[in-house]
C-alpha cells in the first residue's frame, strides 16, 4: 500500500471508532430514558426524529426504488419490527429496573446468538473456534443473569429486566442474520429508511395506547441524542465501516460496546461494576474475541 493510501485507511478506523462510543452512550440515555420518559413516548419520538434527519438524502432514493419495497414490504415491516420497535422497547422497559452496566453487558451476547441463528438459517458450518468462543460466552452469560452465581439457573428465575434484555438481544441477532438471508435488491439508504419509517408508523399508536409523556428540556434532550445520534448516526457510521474498512474489521470494535456503556454508566451515573460483571462479562467478550479469529482466518477466502 502507498504512502498515500495509508492515511485514509487510518482515518477510516474513526468510523467504527465513533459507532461504537455513540452506541455505548446510547445504553446510558436509555437508562436516563427509563425515569424521565414512558418506553412508548420515547419510542415513537426516537423513530420520528431519526426519519426528520435522514428523509432529505434518503426520500428520492425511496422513490426511485419504491417498486421494489412494495414487493417486500411484509420482509420490511418484519426487520423493522424485530430491530428497531419490539427489541429497542423492551430496552427501554428494562432500563427501569436494571443498570446500564447491566444493559451494556448483555448487549455483548448478540455476537454469539447470531452463530446461533446463522447455523439454522444460513446454514453456516462454525468451526471449533466459535464453538469454544460461543461455548464460553454462554458460562459468561449464566454468570451475568445469575449475578455471580450460575449453579443457581436450575434453581432461580432470572430477572424480569434481564429476560426482556436477552428477548432484544435474541431478537437483534435475528434482525440482522434475516438481513443477510434475505438480502433484499435495496440500496442500503432505502433499506434503513424504509425500516425507520415502518418504526415510525408503528410505534405511533403506542403512546396513546400505553403511557404518554410530555416533553421536557430534560426528556426532549435524551430523545434527540437517542434519535440524532443513536437512530441515524450510528447507523451511517456502521455502514460505511463495513464498506470501508471491512465487515470483519468492523465487527471487532463491536466488543469495545459493553466495556465504553460500562465506562460511561460508572463515570456519569456512578453505578459500580460488582465481581460478577467483571467475570461474566469478561467471559462473553473473550468468547466472541475468540470467535471472530476464525472469521479472521476466512476472511481472505472470502474476499478471494
Amino acid at each position: 500500500m502507498s504512502a498515500r493510501g495509508r492515511p485514509g485507511k487510518h482515518w477510516a478506523l474513526l468510523l467504527p471508532i465513533f459507532f461504537v462510543l455513540i452506541h455505548g452512550g446510547n445504553i446510558v440515555v436509555s437508562k436516563l430514558a427509563a425515569t424521565a420518559i414512558s418506553p412508548e413516548t420515547i419510542s415513537f419520538y426516537r423513530w420520528l426524529v431519526a426519519a426528520a434527519v435522514i428523509a432529505p438524502f434518503l426520500t428520492g432514493g425511496l422513490i426511485r426504488e419504491w417498486p421494489v419495497v412494495r414487493r417486500h414490504l411484509w420482509q420490511l415491516f418484519s426487520l423493522s419490527m424485530l430491530g428497531m420497535v419490539v427489541c429497542q422497547g423492551l430496552v427501554y422497559v428494562a432500563a427501569a429496573s436494571t443498570s446500564a452496566t447491566q444493559l451494556a453487558i448483555i448487549n455483548s451476547l448478540i455476537p454469539m446468538i447470531s452463530v446461533i441463528f446463522s447455523v439454522m438459517l444460513l446454514r453456516y458450518r462454525p468451526g471449533w473456534l466459535v464453538l469454544v468462543g460461543c461455548a464460553i460466552s454462554l458460562v459468561g452469560a449464566v454468570e451475568l443473569v445469575q449475578k455471580g452465581n450460575p449453579a443457581a439457573v436450575f434453581f432461580h428465575v432470572p430477572d424480569t429486566a434481564d429476560v426482556y434484555l436477552l428477548a432484544a438481544v435474541v431478537m437483534y441477532a435475528l434482525y440482522g442474520v434475516l438481513l443477510r438471508r434475505w438480502k433484499l435488491l435495496l440500496s442500503t439508504g432505502t433499506l434503513f429508511f424504509a425500516q425507520v419509517l415502518i418504526a415510525v408508523i408503528t410505534t405511533a399508536p403506542a403512546p396513546m395506547i400505553g403511557t404518554w409523556s410530555p416533553l421536557t428540556a430534560y426528556s426532549a434532550g435524551l430523545v434527540a441524542i437517542a434519535g440524532v445520534l443513536g437512530s441515524a448516526v450510528a447507523p451511517f457510521l456502521w455502514m460505511k465501516s463495513t464498506q470501508t474498512v471491512g465487515p470483519v474489521a468492523s465487527a471487532v470494535f463491536i466488543n469495545f460496546i459493553p466495556l465504553i456503556g460500562t465506562a460511561i454508566a460508572v463515570s456519569f451515573l456512578g453505578e459500580r461494576v460488582e465481581t460478577y460483571h467483571l467475570l461474566g462479562g469478561g467471559l462473553i467478550i473473550g468468547g466472541v474475541v475468540l470467535a471472530q479469529v476464525e472469521g479472521f482466518l476466512r476472511a481472505p477466502a472470502t474476499a478471494k
